[in-house]
């Protein structure tokens, strides 16, 4: 449960001939019963439509979105949703974009666009809200990145360039997220094809990660039959190194004992 679900409930209760609201962050307070924290007075990005970010997933699960956010004047502007309207909107312009992220090779994990790279791959200039609000560029469901795989890491407003990288790539903090699931919930499945596996025990051997590259090679469900003969070889070297490492430590600890 989330602080800010009250807001659930306004929108949900807006007549449904309604499009667009303008409220003022004294409207909002209002409504929720206490002040909106600092970040969303003074940062554009607190009022993204990020689906798995409070308050943003309370507006966007009530099928609103924030259009706008005036910072100096203190008011944001909401639109409903048309999930079907929009879904057009975004594959029919940006199709092209969705269509070159997905070519790229798997072992890229990031790239940086200049907005006008995006302009020629599209065909068409940007709106000038992606130019101006970092809000155009939140990770929404239907978003022509994320239709593809990829996500916004950063957008540089003033330079005019968005840095992408490929979901779920960011190791250092899926690789224990993973390994969490696998040791606390005897259900979990790894949801990883063989190949991604493979490069995860290999990252988690060149970090030093020995306990967690044994984990995912014991716990993750390795389908091994869908590798190549080098791949193999290369993931039990990992796999071993690892083992070795961890069996190292006991016994220098129980020689010492």
């Amino acid at each position: 449960m989330s602080k800010y679900d009250v807001l659930a409930a306004f929108f949900l209760n807006q007549p449904e001939d309604r499009s667009q609201i303008e409220l003022s962050f004294e409207q909002i307070k209002a409504v929720l019963g206490f002040s909106l924290p600092r970040t969303a007075r003074v940062d554009r990005v607190w009022w993204g439509n990020a689906r798995n970010y409070p308050p943003s997933s309370i507006w966007l699960s009530s099928g609103w979105k924030v259009t706008g956010a005036d910072l100096a004047r203190e008011f944001v502007t909401f639109r409903r949703i048309d999930d079907a309207i929009e879904g057009a909107r975004q594959a029919g312009r940006y199709e092209r974009l969705s269509g070159f992220l997905g070519d790229i090779m798997q072992e890229q994990s990031q790239i940086a666009l200049a907005f006008a790279e995006i302009g020629r791959i599209t065909g068409s200039d940007l709106p000038k809200s992606a130019l101006t609000d970092r809000t155009w560029w939140a990770n929404m469901g239907n978003a022509p990145w994320v239709v593809a795989g990829w996500t916004v890491e950063n957008v540089f407003l003033r330079a005019q360039i968005v840095v992408l990288r490929r979901a779920g790539e960011n190791l250092l903090r899926e690789i224990p997220h993973q390994v969490r699931l696998l040791l606390e919930n005897s259900s979990a499945s790894m949801h990883v094809d063989a190949s991604r596996l493979l490069k995860w025990i290999g990252f988690c051997r060149r970090v030093g990660w020995h306990f967690e590259a044994t984990v995912l090679y014991e716990k993750g469900c390795l389908d091994a039959e869908s590798l190549s003969s080098a791949e193999r070889a290369e993931l039990e070297e990992c796999y071993e190194v690892s083992k070795r490492a961890l069996t190292r430590y006991k016994r220098a600890d129980i020689g010492a004992a």
